[in-house]
Protein backbone atom coordinates (compact mmCIF):
# COMPACT_ATOMS: atom_id res chain seq x y z
CA UNK A 1 0.00 0.00 0.00
CA UNK A 2 1.41 3.37 -1.04
CA UNK A 3 0.82 6.70 0.69
CA UNK A 4 -0.43 9.27 -1.78
CA UNK A 5 -0.65 13.00 -1.13
CA UNK A 6 -2.74 15.43 -3.13
CA UNK A 7 -2.27 19.20 -3.08
CA UNK A 8 -4.91 21.55 -4.43
CA UNK A 9 -2.60 24.47 -5.19
CA UNK A 10 -5.49 26.86 -5.87
CA UNK A 11 -6.95 26.09 -2.46
CA UNK A 12 -3.64 26.73 -0.69
CA UNK A 13 -3.19 29.98 -2.62
CA UNK A 14 -6.67 31.15 -1.66
CA UNK A 15 -7.63 31.50 -5.33
CA UNK A 16 -10.38 28.90 -5.26
CA UNK A 17 -12.42 28.07 -2.19
CA UNK A 18 -15.81 27.56 -3.79
CA UNK A 19 -15.01 24.76 -6.21
CA UNK A 20 -13.11 21.48 -5.82
CA UNK A 21 -10.46 20.23 -8.22
CA UNK A 22 -12.00 17.44 -10.30
CA UNK A 23 -8.65 15.98 -11.39
CA UNK A 24 -7.61 15.74 -7.72
CA UNK A 25 -10.81 13.86 -6.87
CA UNK A 26 -10.32 11.46 -9.78
CA UNK A 27 -6.71 10.78 -8.76
CA UNK A 28 -7.90 10.12 -5.23
CA UNK A 29 -10.66 7.78 -6.42
CA UNK A 30 -8.23 5.87 -8.64
CA UNK A 31 -5.59 5.36 -5.95
CA UNK A 32 -8.12 4.39 -3.32
CA UNK A 33 -9.48 1.76 -5.73
CA UNK A 34 -5.94 0.33 -5.82
CA UNK A 35 -5.82 0.11 -2.03
CA UNK A 36 -3.56 3.12 -1.52
CA UNK A 37 -3.91 5.62 1.32
CA UNK A 38 -4.79 9.09 0.02
CA UNK A 39 -4.73 12.42 1.83
CA UNK A 40 -5.46 16.00 0.80
CA UNK A 41 -2.39 17.78 2.18
CA UNK A 42 -3.03 21.07 4.02
CA UNK A 43 0.43 22.46 3.12
CA UNK A 44 3.65 21.59 1.30
CA UNK A 45 5.42 20.73 4.56
CA UNK A 46 3.70 17.31 4.60
CA UNK A 47 4.98 16.04 1.24
CA UNK A 48 7.90 14.15 2.80
CA UNK A 49 5.51 11.67 4.42
CA UNK A 50 4.12 10.55 1.03
CA UNK A 51 5.56 8.28 -1.60
CA UNK A 52 3.99 10.38 -4.35
CA UNK A 53 2.36 13.79 -4.27
CA UNK A 54 0.10 15.13 -7.02
CA UNK A 55 0.11 18.92 -7.22
CA UNK A 56 -3.05 20.03 -9.05
CA UNK A 57 -3.48 23.62 -10.22
CA UNK A 58 -6.05 25.40 -12.40
CA UNK A 59 -4.98 29.07 -12.13
CA UNK A 60 -1.64 30.52 -13.24
CA UNK A 61 -1.61 32.93 -10.28
CA UNK A 62 -1.65 29.97 -7.90
CA UNK A 63 1.12 28.16 -9.78
CA UNK A 64 3.50 31.07 -9.24
CA UNK A 65 3.54 30.34 -5.49
CA UNK A 66 4.14 26.57 -5.81
CA UNK A 67 7.62 25.13 -5.04
CA UNK A 68 8.96 23.40 -8.15
CA UNK A 69 11.23 20.39 -8.70
CA UNK A 70 10.10 18.58 -5.55
CA UNK A 71 11.53 15.04 -5.85
CA UNK A 72 8.30 13.14 -5.15
CA UNK A 73 5.81 15.50 -6.80
CA UNK A 74 3.89 15.23 -10.07
CA UNK A 75 2.59 18.56 -11.36
CA UNK A 76 -0.54 18.87 -13.46
CA UNK A 77 -3.20 21.31 -14.58
CA UNK A 78 -3.71 24.43 -16.67
CA UNK A 79 -2.21 26.59 -13.94
CA UNK A 80 1.20 25.11 -14.69
CA UNK A 81 0.93 24.30 -18.38
CA UNK A 82 -2.08 26.26 -19.74
CA UNK A 83 -2.99 24.78 -23.14
CA UNK A 84 -0.20 22.18 -22.98
CA UNK A 85 -1.36 20.45 -19.81
CA UNK A 86 -1.02 16.65 -19.93
CA UNK A 87 -4.30 14.75 -19.87
CA UNK A 88 -5.03 12.34 -17.05
CA UNK A 89 -4.30 8.71 -17.92
CA UNK A 90 -7.40 7.06 -19.38
CA UNK A 91 -7.87 4.78 -16.38
CA UNK A 92 -7.84 7.82 -14.05
CA UNK A 93 -10.01 10.00 -16.30
CA UNK A 94 -12.74 7.38 -16.23
CA UNK A 95 -12.61 6.77 -12.47
CA UNK A 96 -15.47 8.04 -10.36
CA UNK A 97 -14.39 11.15 -8.42
CA UNK A 98 -13.73 10.71 -4.74
CA UNK A 99 -16.30 13.11 -3.31
CA UNK A 100 -14.89 12.59 0.19
CA UNK A 101 -11.44 14.01 -0.62
CA UNK A 102 -12.19 17.44 0.88
CA UNK A 103 -14.01 16.06 3.92
CA UNK A 104 -11.37 17.02 6.51
CA UNK A 105 -10.83 20.45 4.95
CA UNK A 106 -14.57 21.13 5.07
CA UNK A 107 -14.55 20.64 8.82
CA UNK A 108 -12.32 23.73 9.12
CA UNK A 109 -14.71 25.99 7.20
CA UNK A 110 -17.24 28.31 8.78
CA UNK A 111 -20.97 27.99 8.13
CA UNK A 112 -20.94 31.33 6.29
CA UNK A 113 -18.63 30.03 3.55
CA UNK A 114 -20.18 28.73 0.35
CA UNK A 115 -18.99 25.13 0.03
CA UNK A 116 -22.00 23.86 -1.92
CA UNK A 117 -19.99 22.44 -4.83
CA UNK A 118 -17.88 20.40 -2.40
CA UNK A 119 -20.87 18.79 -0.73
CA UNK A 120 -23.87 18.91 -3.01
CA UNK A 121 -22.84 18.38 -6.64
CA UNK A 122 -21.77 15.53 -8.93
CA UNK A 123 -18.98 16.87 -11.17
CA UNK A 124 -17.90 15.76 -14.61
CA UNK A 125 -17.69 16.18 -18.38
CA UNK A 126 -20.24 14.75 -20.79
CA UNK A 127 -18.14 16.15 -23.64
CA UNK A 128 -14.63 17.50 -24.10
CA UNK A 129 -13.18 20.05 -26.47
CA UNK A 130 -14.38 22.82 -28.76
CA UNK A 131 -13.92 23.79 -32.40
CA UNK A 132 -13.67 27.57 -31.89
CA UNK A 133 -9.90 27.68 -31.19
CA UNK A 134 -10.11 31.03 -29.37
CA UNK A 135 -6.61 32.41 -28.82
CA UNK A 136 -7.21 33.21 -25.16
CA UNK A 137 -8.65 29.79 -24.25
CA UNK A 138 -6.96 26.74 -22.75
CA UNK A 139 -8.83 24.69 -25.38
CA UNK A 140 -7.29 26.56 -28.30
CA UNK A 141 -5.52 23.41 -29.51
CA UNK A 142 -8.74 21.38 -29.69
CA UNK A 143 -10.50 21.03 -33.03
CA UNK A 144 -13.82 19.45 -32.04
CA UNK A 145 -16.20 18.68 -29.21
CA UNK A 146 -16.52 14.94 -28.60
CA UNK A 147 -18.38 12.72 -26.16
CA UNK A 148 -16.26 12.12 -23.05
CA UNK A 149 -17.84 10.35 -20.07
CA UNK A 150 -21.28 8.86 -19.55
CA UNK A 151 -23.26 10.45 -16.73
CA UNK A 152 -23.21 7.27 -14.67
CA UNK A 153 -19.42 7.54 -14.47
CA UNK A 154 -19.50 10.54 -12.13
CA UNK A 155 -23.11 10.70 -10.95
CA UNK A 156 -23.65 10.42 -7.20
CA UNK A 157 -27.34 9.94 -6.32
CA UNK A 158 -26.76 11.37 -2.85
CA UNK A 159 -26.06 14.80 -4.40
CA UNK A 160 -28.87 17.19 -5.32
CA UNK A 161 -27.24 18.60 -8.44
CA UNK A 162 -25.20 17.57 -11.48
CA UNK A 163 -22.59 20.16 -12.42
CA UNK A 164 -21.16 19.79 -15.94
CA UNK A 165 -17.81 21.33 -16.86
CA UNK A 166 -18.09 20.79 -20.63
CA UNK A 167 -16.18 23.16 -22.90
CA UNK A 168 -18.83 23.32 -25.65
CA UNK A 169 -21.52 20.66 -25.31
CA UNK A 170 -23.68 22.14 -28.10
CA UNK A 171 -20.84 21.71 -30.61
CA UNK A 172 -20.79 17.95 -30.08
CA UNK A 173 -22.77 15.87 -32.60
CA UNK A 174 -24.16 13.91 -29.66
CA UNK A 175 -24.77 17.03 -27.54
CA UNK A 176 -28.54 17.23 -27.93
CA UNK A 177 -29.00 13.55 -27.08
CA UNK A 178 -26.67 13.82 -24.07
CA UNK A 179 -28.51 16.85 -22.67
CA UNK A 180 -31.87 15.16 -23.34
CA UNK A 181 -30.78 12.10 -21.37
CA UNK A 182 -29.42 14.36 -18.63
CA UNK A 183 -32.73 16.19 -18.34
CA UNK A 184 -34.69 12.92 -18.22
CA UNK A 185 -32.44 11.54 -15.47
CA UNK A 186 -32.65 14.70 -13.39
CA UNK A 187 -36.42 15.02 -13.76
CA UNK A 188 -36.95 11.36 -12.89
CA UNK A 189 -34.69 11.48 -9.83
CA UNK A 190 -35.67 15.00 -8.75
CA UNK A 191 -32.19 16.41 -9.30
CA UNK A 192 -31.01 19.56 -11.04
CA UNK A 193 -28.26 20.20 -13.57
CA UNK A 194 -26.12 23.12 -14.72
CA UNK A 195 -23.35 23.75 -17.22
CA UNK A 196 -20.89 25.62 -15.04
CA UNK A 197 -18.52 26.60 -17.88
CA UNK A 198 -21.44 27.86 -19.92
CA UNK A 199 -22.98 26.95 -23.24
CA UNK A 200 -22.36 28.31 -26.75
CA UNK A 201 -25.39 30.54 -27.30
CA UNK A 202 -24.43 30.92 -30.96
CA UNK A 203 -25.39 27.25 -31.41
CA UNK A 204 -28.69 27.46 -29.53
CA UNK A 205 -31.66 26.11 -31.49
CA UNK A 206 -35.38 25.83 -30.59
CA UNK A 207 -35.34 22.16 -29.56
CA UNK A 208 -32.23 22.69 -27.42
CA UNK A 209 -33.70 25.80 -25.78
CA UNK A 210 -36.68 23.70 -24.67
CA UNK A 211 -34.32 21.52 -22.62
CA UNK A 212 -33.08 24.53 -20.65
CA UNK A 213 -36.70 25.43 -19.89
CA UNK A 214 -36.92 22.28 -17.79
CA UNK A 215 -37.44 22.87 -14.06
CA UNK A 216 -34.49 20.53 -13.62
CA UNK A 217 -32.13 23.24 -14.84
CA UNK A 218 -30.40 24.96 -11.93
CA UNK A 219 -29.83 28.69 -11.75
CA UNK A 220 -29.11 30.99 -14.65
CA UNK A 221 -27.90 29.99 -18.09
CA UNK A 222 -24.29 31.07 -18.63
CA UNK A 223 -22.67 31.80 -21.97
CA UNK A 224 -19.99 34.06 -23.52
CA UNK A 225 -20.07 37.09 -25.80
CA UNK A 226 -16.41 37.60 -26.61
CA UNK A 227 -16.62 39.60 -29.83
CA UNK A 228 -19.01 41.91 -31.64
CA UNK A 229 -18.32 39.79 -34.73
CA UNK A 230 -20.56 37.16 -33.10
CA UNK A 231 -23.51 39.53 -32.67
CA UNK A 232 -25.63 38.12 -35.51
CA UNK A 233 -25.34 34.45 -34.52
CA UNK A 234 -25.65 35.30 -30.84
CA UNK A 235 -28.85 37.28 -31.41
CA UNK A 236 -30.29 34.32 -33.33
CA UNK A 237 -29.43 31.96 -30.49
CA UNK A 238 -30.81 34.32 -27.86
CA UNK A 239 -34.05 34.67 -29.81
CA UNK A 240 -34.46 30.87 -29.74
CA UNK A 241 -33.56 30.80 -26.07
CA UNK A 242 -36.02 33.52 -25.08
CA UNK A 243 -38.81 31.88 -27.08
CA UNK A 244 -38.63 28.85 -24.76
CA UNK A 245 -37.24 30.57 -21.66
CA UNK A 246 -38.77 34.07 -21.57
CA UNK A 247 -37.99 34.75 -17.92
CA UNK A 248 -35.00 32.46 -17.32
CA UNK A 249 -32.03 34.17 -15.74
CA UNK A 250 -29.08 34.42 -18.14
CA UNK A 251 -25.59 35.88 -17.87
CA UNK A 252 -22.83 36.30 -20.45
CA UNK A 253 -19.11 36.66 -19.91
CA UNK A 254 -17.97 39.76 -21.81
CA UNK A 255 -14.27 39.60 -22.62
CA UNK A 256 -12.36 42.84 -22.88
CA UNK A 257 -8.75 43.99 -22.97
CA UNK A 258 -7.46 40.98 -24.90
CA UNK A 259 -6.58 42.18 -28.41
CA UNK A 260 -7.18 45.88 -27.78
CA UNK A 261 -6.84 48.07 -24.70
CA UNK A 262 -8.33 51.34 -25.92
CA UNK A 263 -11.57 53.27 -26.39
CA UNK A 264 -12.63 51.00 -29.25
CA UNK A 265 -12.38 47.93 -27.05
CA UNK A 266 -14.33 49.67 -24.27
CA UNK A 267 -17.01 50.69 -26.78
CA UNK A 268 -17.17 47.09 -28.04
CA UNK A 269 -17.67 45.80 -24.50
CA UNK A 270 -20.47 48.28 -23.89
CA UNK A 271 -22.18 47.53 -27.18
CA UNK A 272 -22.19 43.84 -26.24
CA UNK A 273 -23.63 44.67 -22.83
CA UNK A 274 -26.38 46.68 -24.55
CA UNK A 275 -27.26 43.74 -26.82
CA UNK A 276 -27.41 41.42 -23.82
CA UNK A 277 -29.71 43.79 -21.97
CA UNK A 278 -32.06 43.87 -24.94
CA UNK A 279 -32.62 40.13 -24.38
CA UNK A 280 -32.98 40.47 -20.61
CA UNK A 281 -29.49 39.07 -19.96
CA UNK A 282 -26.85 40.43 -17.61
CA UNK A 283 -23.16 40.83 -18.36
CA UNK A 284 -20.13 39.70 -16.37
CA UNK A 285 -17.06 41.61 -17.52
CA UNK A 286 -13.92 39.49 -17.87
CA UNK A 287 -10.79 41.63 -18.09
CA UNK A 288 -7.94 39.84 -19.81
CA UNK A 289 -4.62 40.58 -18.11
CA UNK A 290 -3.63 42.53 -21.24
CA UNK A 291 -5.93 45.34 -20.09
CA UNK A 292 -3.04 46.48 -17.89
CA UNK A 293 -1.34 47.73 -21.06
CA UNK A 294 -4.01 50.44 -21.40
CA UNK A 295 -3.29 54.08 -20.63
CA UNK A 296 -4.31 55.42 -17.22
CA UNK A 297 -7.72 56.71 -18.31
CA UNK A 298 -8.76 53.53 -20.12
CA UNK A 299 -7.42 51.32 -17.34
CA UNK A 300 -9.61 53.17 -14.86
CA UNK A 301 -12.66 52.67 -17.08
CA UNK A 302 -11.91 48.94 -17.42
CA UNK A 303 -11.66 48.63 -13.63
CA UNK A 304 -14.85 50.60 -13.01
CA UNK A 305 -16.75 48.76 -15.75
CA UNK A 306 -15.96 45.42 -14.11
CA UNK A 307 -16.74 46.70 -10.60
CA UNK A 308 -20.15 47.92 -11.80
CA UNK A 309 -21.18 45.09 -14.12
CA UNK A 310 -20.01 42.29 -11.86
CA UNK A 311 -22.44 43.35 -9.15
CA UNK A 312 -25.81 42.39 -10.68
CA UNK A 313 -27.76 44.66 -8.36
CA UNK A 314 -25.65 47.64 -9.45
CA UNK A 315 -25.86 46.76 -13.14
CA UNK A 316 -29.65 46.70 -12.90
CA UNK A 317 -30.05 49.71 -10.64
CA UNK A 318 -27.87 52.40 -12.19
CA UNK A 319 -25.89 53.52 -15.20
CA UNK A 320 -22.11 53.39 -15.22
CA UNK A 321 -21.95 57.16 -14.74
CA UNK A 322 -24.22 56.91 -11.68
CA UNK A 323 -22.08 54.10 -10.30
CA UNK A 324 -18.94 56.20 -10.68
CA UNK A 325 -20.63 59.15 -9.00
CA UNK A 326 -21.78 56.98 -6.08
CA UNK A 327 -18.33 55.51 -5.47
CA UNK A 328 -16.72 56.69 -2.20
CA UNK A 329 -13.41 56.92 -4.05
CA UNK A 330 -12.76 59.67 -6.59
CA UNK A 331 -10.55 57.45 -8.76
CA UNK A 332 -13.44 56.54 -11.06
CA UNK A 333 -14.49 60.18 -11.38
CA UNK A 334 -10.94 61.16 -12.37
CA UNK A 335 -10.79 58.38 -14.96
CA UNK A 336 -14.20 59.37 -16.33
CA UNK A 337 -13.27 63.05 -16.67
CA UNK A 338 -10.06 62.20 -18.53
CA UNK A 339 -11.73 59.63 -20.74
CA UNK A 340 -14.65 61.94 -21.51
CA UNK A 341 -12.34 64.72 -22.66
CA UNK A 342 -10.70 62.34 -25.11
CA UNK A 343 -13.75 60.37 -26.23
CA UNK A 344 -16.93 62.36 -25.47
CA UNK A 345 -18.95 60.46 -28.10
CA UNK A 346 -18.33 57.12 -26.37
CA UNK A 347 -19.33 58.49 -22.96
CA UNK A 348 -22.44 60.12 -24.41
CA UNK A 349 -23.42 56.92 -26.23
CA UNK A 350 -22.98 54.40 -23.43
CA UNK A 351 -22.28 55.73 -19.94
CA UNK A 352 -25.87 56.80 -19.20
CA UNK A 353 -27.52 53.63 -20.48
CA UNK A 354 -29.96 51.93 -18.12
CA UNK A 355 -30.59 48.19 -18.02
CA UNK A 356 -34.36 48.56 -17.66
CA UNK A 357 -34.63 51.18 -20.37
CA UNK A 358 -32.80 48.94 -22.84
CA UNK A 359 -34.71 45.82 -21.76
CA UNK A 360 -38.05 47.60 -22.29
CA UNK A 361 -37.18 48.26 -25.91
Amino acid sequence: MATIGIIDADLLAGKQKRFPNLAAMKLSGYHKSKGNMVSLLPSFQYIGSCKTVYVCCVFTESAAAVPRNLPNAIYGGTGFFFDKATLLPKEVEHTKPDYTLYQQWLKTRSEEENTDYYTNASLGFLTRGCFRRCKFCVNRNATASVAASPLVEFYDPSKDRVCLLDDNVLACSAGYRLITDLVKTCEAEKKQFEFKQGIDMRLMRPRTAELFASPAHHGEVIFAFDSLADAKTLRRGLACFRESCPSKGAKAYVLCGFEGQDWQDIASAFRRIEILWSFGCLAYVMRHENYRKADVACKGIYTGLAAWANQPQMQRAMSLRQFFAASPSDKYTRSLLTFEKRHPEIVKRFFDLSYYDVAKR
